[in-house]
């Protein structure tokens, strides 16, 4: 994913990374990927995501060096504490009590470090740092699940590696104000972050990443009522939705209408004929214009059922040309365990 940041933004910044799994990597890549020189620790087992998802896993660490170190052994934790001594941003995920115990605490660190800047990606926030969790309870009390249906998409992990890029830039940018910055301790505390200190001129600072509030934060259109089931992006709109398409293969797709629209999710009886796939297409004609145009071209009226029944005539590939080439906006909806090239 493209940045918005010239890729030499941090160079000269020295990145320690402490945090497997996904929102501690997604945060090390984006940094590596404005310049800073990013060094990844992983236990003696190694990262989950290497074994879950090799190539992903292998995308996460491109530009950065990754060593096993065993912080119960004496002589890897001397080694941890040379690479600390020139570090400027050090990335946890582990639970306050388990950072403690290994002499990590922040406190400790803040003592031999003064430069270093932390970001300590946690679950909860406050008091209840220590309390377990992953991204699936933080979802399920965010309220961006449909059970019993899995995510796709880990939102509050994902979400919480951007605000843990954001914080690592604004406790930088408050050790090392410039010209231009508002200051020591500049940038604001978003959702999911809570700052213990947020760095004196030439001093380190600390930020909490919350995944909990990470997830909540990102869940606040459906949990106002805009993209929850019913909702105006939520399937309220005829010209808003997902259309079952022909299936690929041949044949008319069944009789189903549209799939998960209004709050009673409408059950799409879908034809599964030997040799065929079924498909669908997001249809996205959110402004008058584009519905009315969509309206012109289909010879519909603009109802559910008449889109229905339109879309059921050409696969979901056919109408994304389609789109394209007459400015509408539908796209063909792609398998979610699509493999990346």
């Amino acid at each position: 994913m493209p940045l918005p940041v010239p890729p030499s933004v941090l160079r000269g910044v020295n990145v320690l990374s402490l945090a497997p799994n996904l929102p501690g990597p997604i945060a090390a890549r984006r940094l590596a990927e404005m310049g800073a020189k990013v060094t990844k620790i992983e236990g003696p087992t190694g990262d989950l995501m290497a074994q879950a998802a090799p190539k992903y896993y292998e995308w996460l660490c491109t530009g950065q060096d990754v060593l096993q170190l065993n912080l119960k052994d004496e002589a890897d934790r001397g080694q941890l504490k040379e690479l600390l001594s020139t570090c400027d941003v050090l990335i946890t995920s582990s639970r306050p009590a388990a950072l403690a115990r290994l002499g990590l605490s922040w406190e400790e660190l803040h003592a031999a470090y003064p430069r270093l800047c932390q970001v300590a990606i946690v679950g909860h926030s406050g008091d209840d740092a220590d309390l377990a969790g992953h991204d699936l309870t933080y979802q399920a009390h965010a309220g961006t699940l449909l059970p019993p249906a899995m995510p796709t998409v880990p939102v509050a992990d994902l979400a919480g590696a951007e605000l843990a890029v954001q914080a690592a830039l604004a406790l930088l940018l408050g050790r090392n104000p410039g010209e231009d910055s508002a200051g020591p301790g500049a940038g604001s505390e978003g959702a999911g972050e809570q700052a213990k200190d947020t760095g004196a001129a030439g001093r380190g600072g600390y930020h909490e990443v919350a995944l909990a509030d990470a997830a909540e934060a990102f869940a606040m259109p459906a949990q106002f009522g805009l993209s929850a089931p019913g909702g105006l992006l939520g399937g309220a709109l005829p010209g808003y939705r997902i259309y079952e398409a022909a299936p690929a293969g041949g044949g008319e797709a069944g009789a189903g209408e549209s799939v998960g629209g209004g709050a009673e999710g409408a059950e799409v009886e879908g034809a599964e004929a030997e040799g065929t796939t079924p498909t669908h297409v997001a249809f996205a004609a959110l402004e008058p214009h584009f519905m009315a145009r969509a309206m012109q071209l289909l010879g519909v009226d603009g109802t559910e059922e008449q889109f229905a029944a339109a879309i059921r005539a050409k696969t979901a590939a056919e109408w994304e040309a389609w789109g394209i080439e007459q400015d509408v906006p539908i796209a063909e909806v792609r398998g979610a365990g699509r493999v990346r090239n």
